[in-house]
């Protein structure tokens, strides 16, 4: 849609007026009389007058650039107000063109009749919003954008009256009467006065060259529908305004139904719709409306003689084979015979337009098997696209030119095969290269004919379309593409690119003149009533009448007994299998860990998936039963380097990112870590453990490569947190997710989003594939991790331990059960009460131990701690520098060696 936004400038800020400068005047003159005072000379007070000159001087200087400044700005505001009103001109220009070419469709279409010229409020809009210090200029551009004058005025009343005598009043009648009558379907019937009806002789609506119409004193002209049930239109004149009329004084104005061009007056005016505005009514001479009745006569007249001449009804197998090179095709009959169309002779490309129940469908149907059956299918190649469910082609899809049938029920096959066919192009240009030959002609390659049920359709849902046709358009002639492009509505509908290498154009009946036009260049299908009835153009032809032939069965049998070609190769490869196994994979040839298949439509090929480790981290992200942990199981097993895998669960999780981060500062030998369920970790840890997991793992894809080690993730979803994870993984795998945004959040494209993807199907983005459609192989299982790291504390190893618990006599229970002699350091000092014997736990809460700091630190120095059912705050507030302890699967039970801060899971033994 055409933008009709006026921006108008705003008023320039007036410049501050300078004030007059105080300080700057007293200062001088207070430090003249202070240095008077000290030295006592008269000079000193000379310097008392520079102030006030100074100061004098700087207030004229102020306002001389402030004046200067004004006028910059006010002429500034003159050119941005000139530029804005020469743009105002043209939006009206451009807009009135508009409503002129709208006018015209409307009037062939009995929507409306164009009444003449007057003012119109305007679809410009000014920005910004009126303000109350806009300048005057910006006032009366927003008054002129808001009305457009000169523009064709419509009315949609169901009658116009037009009130007058005269021979204005009988131009306006001839010229409202014209375009009624020109607007009306064939087989209409026109309601006239008796000397007027007589002169209305000719075929459809009946019209004679010498009609006079408006020549009586009082008229009425009115056009039913085919049939005569329904009134279409009525012009209505009369040489005075009735009193009775609607708009007359007493009586109100129009009610919507009535539109009143008032010349009674001393100006034209139109009374429609409780509105009243000036008008330049229409007006047609009697020459003219005369010529224009008798061009409309000969019109119908020539339409229904060759209307009269076709039958209803031809069958496609009574009809001759034609013969000869290109792609002849037998399509229908015309008053001279059999209608024979050749995209290579009249083409290259065809345009086929009708509305709803004109036949269209039935059309290409038989285009495509009228050429299937002179052309064999090393010869013939027939790409069927149908964007209205699959039914027009659906009964073709067994012949065995037809190498592929498209719908709009699989959007993801449509898109890969719009990719696919630019390929095709830059297949069939090396072809011909290689073979030395500058067109198809002489080679082994089939002609490729794409028909297309419903473009508009097309290009809505797949974006990309338009421009794949306008290149298929382009490049097609030599390269043997032809394109058959059928949609409901031609006029604005294809673009110039594809138009203008269309040389075989087909007209079915089409709502509007406008829309036979733009097909054939005549408006004649508009009129056309019967099924199957069509107009045909071709450049070496008058655009002519014919009956499109219908295929039944038996030209079915005829096109299929061809013999399939061996040479005949698809324009694109069948989707990806939706089970892969690894075994049957080849080597990567460069190192890489093969995954899978990739599907590359735009090459027209499939390549090996393979992941390459040291070229950086890969993450893979897909709901529940996408496939993703199967595929951590695939890079597992073609890794080549050892792997660290996380166990199932939280503990097992942490042991490995640990155990990632020593590998860190290890020897450098290269690793691959892998973590599934990477946002399921992290929701189920507490805000510190998923903190300092957080830390971590940036830390590992921060420094991996760089001490040898890889990673490769999984999960559900994208949580907060994990985007800064994400951007450090240079592959990713999108599989299937649960809803766009989600598919967005992982990395996808906009526009790649599938929700029934098959397990272990995905789009990598990044790391060269640029988005490709992947299905991933099935692996071995991961090797079954080691369970949590526990260090043992061998109860008869130690002969001191300091115990804290959030529990005390539930653990003192158990370290007696373990066979430890406990004391609770409750209430005394734990440094007296070191165990003797067989005394060697001190057992207490974390508050019993806060009110012994500087005793436990000391004890710590020399014996391990014991930390069980605490929290990690609690187990801060008792150690300094204590590092996060890892988590547990149960009750945490912590262990930190003498001197160490840094906890480990631990397990007691007697």
């Amino acid at each position: 849609m055409t933008d009709r936004t006026l921006t108008l400038p705003a008023r320039p800020p007036d410049p501050a007026r300078p004030g007059f400068p105080l300080l700057a005047t007293l200062a001088p003159v207070a430090g003249s009389l202070a240095l008077w005072a000290i030295t006592g000379s008269v000079f000193a007070l000379a310097f008392a007058a520079l102030g006030p000159l100074v100061a004098v001087a700087s207030v004229l200087d102020a306002r001389r650039t402030m004046r200067r400044g004004h006028r910059d700005a006010e002429r500034r505001l003159d050119a941005q107000l000139a530029f804005a009103g020469e743009r105002l001109v043209r939006m009206h220009a451009e807009e009135r063109a508009e409503l002129a070419a709208r006018a015209a469709s409307r009037a062939t279409g009995v929507a409306g009749l164009v009444v003449g010229e007057g003012r119109v409020r305007s679809a410009v809009r000014t920005s910004p919003e009126p303000q109350w210090d806009d300048p005057p200029g910006c006032t009366d551009l927003r008054a002129r954008a808001g009305v457009l004058d000169d523009a064709p005025v419509v009315v949609a009343a169901d009658e116009v009256l037009v009130a007058g005598g005269g021979a204005a009043a009988a131009a306006v009648v001839r010229a409202l009467a014209v375009q009624l009558l020109r607007a009306a379907p064939t087989g209409s019937v026109a309601e006239a006065p008796p000397a007027i009806a007589a002169a209305l002789s000719a075929s459809g609506v009946r019209v004679g060259a010498d009609a006079r119409l408006g020549d009586e004193v009082d008229g009425r002209l009115t056009v039913r529908a085919p049939g005569g049930a329904r009134a279409l239109r009525t012009v209505r004149w009369s040489p005075a305004l009735p009193p009775d009329a609607p708009g007359t004084p007493g009586h109100g104005a129009p009610d919507g139904r009535v539109a009143v061009v008032d010349l009674t007056g001393p100006s034209p005016r139109l009374l429609d719709a409780g509105a009243v505005s000036d008008l330049l009514p229409v007006a047609a001479g009697r020459v003219q409306a005369a010529a224009e009745l008798e061009a409309l006569a000969a019109a119908r007249g020539r339409e229904a003689d060759a209307e009269a001449a076709l039958p209803d009804r031809v069958e496609l197998a009574g009809l001759p084979l034609p013969h000869g090179d290109g792609l002849p095709a037998v399509v229908g009959v015309a008053a001279d015979g059999p209608v024979v169309l050749d995209l290579v002779a009249d083409g290259p490309h065809a345009v086929v337009g009708g509305t709803t129940g004109s036949g269209k469908s039935e059309l290409l149907a038989t285009w495509m098997l009228a050429m299937a059956a002179v052309r064999p299918a090393r010869e013939l190649a027939l790409l069927l696209v149908d964007f209205k469910g699959g039914a027009t082609f659906g009964a073709l899809a067994a012949l065995p030119h037809v190498v592929g049938l498209l719908t709009d029920l699989d959007e993801a096959g449509s898109r890969r095969a719009l990719a696919s066919l630019t390929a095709e192009l830059r297949h069939r240009e090396r072809v011909l290269a290689e073979a030395g030959l500058p067109s198809i002609e002489g080679s082994a390659l089939p002609r490729l004919v794409v028909a297309v049920d419903e473009y508009a359709a097309l290009a809505d849902q797949l974006p990309d379309a338009p421009r794949v046709f306008a290149d298929l358009a382009a490049r097609g002639r030599s390269l043997g593409v032809h394109l058959v492009l059928c949609t409901q509505r031609p006029a604005g509908a294809l673009p110039d690119a594809l138009l203008a290498n269309a040389g075989l154009r087909v007209s079915l009946r089409v709502l509007t003149e406008t829309d036979s036009l733009a097909v054939v260049g005549l408006p004649d299908a508009a009129r056309l009533s019967i099924r199957g009835r069509a107009v045909v153009a071709t450049p070496s032809a008058a655009p002519r009448a014919m009956q499109v032939a219908l295929a039944g069965g038996p030209d079915r049998e005829r096109a299929a007994a061809w013999p399939t070609a061996a040479n005949t190769r698809p324009p694109w490869l069948p989707p990806l299998p939706a089970v892969v196994i690894r075994a049957d994979l080849p080597p990567a040839l460069d190192g890489g860990i093969p995954l899978g298949l990739a599907d590359l439509p735009a090459e027209q090929r499939r390549a090996l998936f393979a992941w390459h480790p040291d070229h950086g981290h890969l993450l893979v992200v897909g709901a529940p039963g996408c496939g993703r942990s199967t595929a951590l199981d695939t890079v597992v097993a073609g890794a080549d380097r050892a792997a660290i895998v996380a166990a199932p669960g939280l503990p097992g999780f942490w042991d490995a990112v640990q155990t990632g981060v020593d590998a860190l500062d290890g020897d450098g030998a290269p690793r691959l870590l892998v973590l599934d369920d990477v946002d399921a970790r992290l929701a189920a840890a507490d805000d510190e453990i998923a903190r300092e997991l957080l830390g971590r793992l940036h830390r590992l894809l921060r420094e991996g490569p760089g001490a040898g080690l890889q990673v490769a993730l999984s999960a559900g979803r994208i949580i907060a947190g994990m985007p800064a994870l994400a951007a450090l993984c240079r592959t990713t795998l999108v599989m299937r997710t649960v809803s766009p945004q989600e598919h967005l959040l992982a990395g996808g494209g906009a526009g790649d989003w599938e929700p029934d993807l098959p397990p272990g199907a995905g789009r990598v983005t990044g790391g060269g594939w640029s988005g490709a459609r992947v299905q991933i192989a099935l692996g071995a299982p991961r090797p079954l991790a080691p369970g949590p790291r526990l260090r043992t504390v061998r109860l008869g190893d130690q002969p001191l331990l300091v115990a804290v618990s959030s529990d005390p006599e539930r653990f003192g229970d158990v370290l007696r059960a373990a066979g430890a002699a406990v004391v609770d350091v409750h209430g005394a000092d734990p440094r007296s009460l070191e165990p003797a014997g067989g005394a060697r736990a001190l057992l207490g809460s974390p508050d019993a131990w806060q009110g012994w700091w500087g005793a436990l630190a000391e004890l710590r120095r020399r014996s391990p701690m014991l930390v069980d059912g605490c929290t990690p705050a609690e187990l801060r507030g008792l150690v300094r520098g204590v590092s996060v302890p890892p988590p547990c699967a149960g009750r945490p039970l912590w262990v930190l060696p003498p001197g160490s801060a840094r906890p480990e899971r631990a397990e007691l033994v007697p």
